[in-house]
């Protein structure tokens, strides 16, 4: 199976020079680069898609923490399948790796499931995703640059998160939003920012195992949580996991997602990678994905300036990528 960097490889030898040098403005953006934040942009949308799902077993009746172990325990077993078939060895950890993976878990794997899930139990879909959204660019920014902001990097972070928020306003206009509500999605908007430094590696290729490792260990968390906060619940969990919803939650909405979060950021050939900040704005990709499901699968309507504005927003974001390196590493006379 070729590695991302082999498909921009052989993407990038179809291109002349010229063409290139027009494609990329920066030294510090490649094709390769490019890819890995379209990576990313799918694993948000594939984030984003687990708001169907998860309304139709919230419909059911399902408790918020029984939803979170079918999702990580599908994930697992999905990314768990596709190392066996395509790097096992991948699977062999030492010891110490397997303790920092169960921490990553505790927040990566089950405490952002878990606070997404009970936002989205209490309130609509939109404002939960915009406040997890805009969370997530504001910490991935922080962890970047610290505090020592540049008026472009300013505008370029308000510029995208108005365009997330005139999405969302333009399609769900006043909906409701309660405190709780608030505090869940920015706590789960704030780990989601730290994802690529919570599962930094120094591998060239992307290590879809470590994912698969701390989703197994963010299964185990969720378990211990429902067992203890509520017992009598943890075993009707199986008719949710065993359910088509938690199946397609977990399989492709955390797995597949997960992977493509590990994917898009690795490193390339030249150890370079997206920025925190950037990724952070990627996640913008979660609501528009979210609001075009509710549309065509939930039966919402989506008005046509809501529609405008997603399209802004993609823009925005593809262009964010190369003035933040620009802004970073300014080019040399």
């Amino acid at each position: 199976m070729p590695s991302i960097d082999e498909i921009a490889a052989r993407a990038s030898n179809r291109l002349n020079r010229s063409d290139q040098l027009a494609f990329v403005e920066t030294d510090q953006m490649s094709l390769s680069l490019l890819m890995r934040a379209l990576a990313f942009a799918g694993g948000a949308s594939a984030i984003g898609m687990a708001v169907v799902p998860t309304e139709m077993l919230l419909i059911a009746d399902a408790l918020p923490s029984q939803i979170v172990i079918a999702r990580l325990a599908w994930g697992t077993l999905t990314l768990f399948l596709l190392c066996v078939l395509f790097r096992p060895r991948s699977l062999i950890r030492p010891p110490k790796e397997h303790v920092r993976l169960c921490g990553v878990g505790l927040l990566l794997g089950w405490a952002t499931v878990e606070l997404y899930t009970r936002a989205l139990a209490i309130a609509d879909i939109l404002p939960v995703i915009v406040v997890l959204v805009a969370a997530s660019a504001v910490t991935g920014m922080v962890l970047q640059f610290g505090f020592r902001f540049r008026i472009g990097h300013v505008f370029v972070l308000l510029s995208v998160l108005i365009a997330v928020s005139a999405t969302v306003q333009s399609s769900s206009p006043g909906f409701g939003f309660s405190g709780m509500a608030f505090v869940y999605a920015v706590s789960a908007g704030i780990i989601y920012g730290a994802l690529p430094v919570l599962c930094r590696t120094a591998e060239r290729r992307a290590d879809i195992a470590c994912v698969m490792l701390y989703l197994g260990y963010g299964t185990l968390w969720a378990i211990l949580f429902l067992g203890i906060s509520e017992p009598d619940a943890l075993k009707a969990s199986l008719d949710v996991i065993l359910s088509v919803p938690g199946a397609l939650a977990g399989a492709l909405c955390t797995g597949l997602g997960y992977a493509l979060f590990q994917i898009g950021i690795s490193p390339n050939q030249a150890s370079q990678r997206i920025s925190s900040t950037w990724a952070g704005l990627l996640f913008g990709f979660e609501p528009i994905t979210a609001i075009a499901a509710a549309g065509f699968l939930l039966g919402q309507n989506v008005a046509t300036a809501a529609m405008l504005y997603a399209i802004g927003f993609v823009l925005l974001v593809g262009l964010a990528g190369p003035v933040l390196a620009t802004l970073s590493h300014p080019s040399r006379p």
